[in-house]
């Protein structure tokens, strides 16, 4: 009788399918893939109606004369640009010239294409690192393809560099997987490859060797000689164009914010960024072109000083989940490496934070919302689609309104100037209606952008201008001593 029963239940554990990591069939898989990939193209249909912006694309494009004729090839690949050396970045807008001259359409075109690839390329990556899981590997995608803070990086002409390095980053990514599940040393050399080219198209490459040892804990291998040996050429170039990199910078003065605040404020810059990347995934609203440095030579707010928390909180869910749920040490470990350079410890630039930066960050992130939902839908799986759809939608819209506020210089900064004033926003609009010839609303402009930053050289020439084009000559003598 008990053999009976037992061999009942042996028979009835051969019907019962086996459990799979995916949720689809292959066909269902990127048949969600391609919907994800048409609902992005038509939440950044305003870029394709938008022109160029007086921000940064008068010195790559509209008054660049480099990208006017491939006969400058040679000056093309070898002059830095805004302090960073990116030829294939310069190529591609040279490209783009040779299409639509000075017209912007294709421009932007090019822009969303890359970012339609790279939504792709990252459901790809996600795939393999789930292991075929579905549902991680088709949220980490929505979300890349549809977060608001991306809007930047793709709606902006000048960061053609972005789209286009993280193009070549991901497929470094995925030859990497590729390479240690299979041992492939094709895989290995075309990761070497992808990442060469990821540094042409923008320096910020030079943190992929670390975001490998990233791979390498989510996979779980063995510390190991060969684990830092087979890292040496990545670690070589990296460093060579870091090397670079900070040459031209510090030649271009982007580094000249380290005059202005100390260590101590930077410590909580670095650890404000981290907060704040993440405070602006959850509540993607207000979001602006140019965040501006506290005051200097005045107390930080106070949420500077409560920031490192946070990172403190979240390295504690690390530690606590990492032999259980290693998922949450790699997405917040591909997160921080990949924002390490831009979280303002050795300050570049004049923005505490720019959306731009998040574009390949918060993949980390968004593969670890994925592993949740995954989790989640062992619980109710309707309820898990349902999510994703609503946050599909949810982030759909913001990011279509957030792709017009891009249709035209005065509306990016007019937009700017309503939800987060900032010098910068105030002088770029003055810049613009200075421009259309009504110098003294533009100087209106200029004096509000000044009472926001007095030690802005570029606000007192403009006003300066302004001044002397009305004849008063004496206050545009007074602001253009006021710059030198």
């Amino acid at each position: 009788m008990k053999k009976k029963v037992e061999e009942k239940k042996k028979i009835s554990s051969l019907k019962k399918p086996a459990t799979k990591t995916t949720l689809f069939t292959k066909g269902e898989n990127y048949l969600s893939v391609l919907l994800i990939l048409f609902i992005t193209f038509i939440a950044y249909l305003p870029v394709l109606n938008a022109g160029f912006v007086n921000w940064d694309d008068q010195q790559y494009v509209y008054e660049n004369f480099l990208i006017t004729s491939f006969s400058h090839l040679n000056e093309l690949f070898t002059t830095p640009v805004q302090g960073n050396l990116h030829p294939l970045t310069m190529l591609s807008l040279a490209i783009n010239y040779s299409i639509s001259g000075y017209n912007a359409w294709s421009y932007h075109l090019v822009n969303l294409l890359f970012h339609l690839t790279n939504t792709f390329l990252v459901y790809q990556l996600a795939k393999k690192l789930s292991k075929e899981n579905a549902i991680i590997s088709i949220t980490t995608a929505l979300l890349f393809g549809l977060h608001p803070m991306h809007v930047e990086s793709v709606a902006w002409v000048s960061e053609r560099k972005d789209v286009l390095y993280a193009f070549f980053y991901l497929l470094g990514l995925i030859s990497y997987v590729k390479y240690i599940d299979k041992n492939s040393r094709s895989s290995y050399i075309l990761c070497l490859i992808w990442l060469i080219l990821s540094l042409a198209s923008k320096p910020a490459a030079v943190i992929f060797p670390l975001t490998l040892l990233a791979i390498d804990f989510l996979r779980k291998r063995k510390f190991a000689l060969k684990l830092i040996t087979e890292k040496i050429p990545f670690f070589v170039f990296a460093a060579l164009l870091g090397f670079l990199t900070l040459h031209y910078q510090s030649a271009e003065g982007t580094t000249e914010g380290q005059n202005y605040f100390g260590l101590n404020d930077r410590f909580f810059f670095g650890f404000y960024g981290f907060f704040m990347y993440a405070v602006k995934l959850i509540i993607p609203i207000n979001l602006v072109p140019f965040y501006p440095f506290p005051p200097v030579r005045e107390s930080l707010p106070i949420i500077y000083y409560l920031s490192p928390l946070f990172f403190i909180a979240v390295c504690f869910l690390c530690l606590r989940t990492i032999k259980n749920a290693a998922v949450f040490t790699f997405g917040f470990g591909f997160y921080f490496i990949n924002l390490i350079l831009v979280l303002q410890f050795f300050i570049v630039g004049s923005a505490i934070i720019a959306d731009r930066y998040t574009y390949i960050p918060y993949i980390g992130i968004f593969y670890i919302i994925g592993w949740m939902i995954d989790k989640w839908k062992n619980h109710s799986l309707k309820k898990a689609m349902i999510y994703i759809v609503i946050l599909g939608i949810f982030l759909s819209g913001l990011t279509y309104n957030q792709a017009s506020t891009w249709k035209s210089s005065a509306a990016l900064w007019d937009h700017a100037i309503k939800v987060h004033p900032s010098f910068r926003a105030y002088n770029s609009r003055g810049s613009i209606i200075h421009n259309e010839g009504n110098n003294e609303k533009a100087i209106s402009y200029y004096n509000e952008a000044l009472k926001l930053n007095k030690t802005d050289p570029e606000i007192y020439t403009n006003r300066g201008n302004a001044y002397s084009e009305m004849k008063k000559y004496t206050e545009a003598l007074k602001d253009y001593n006021s710059a030198l």
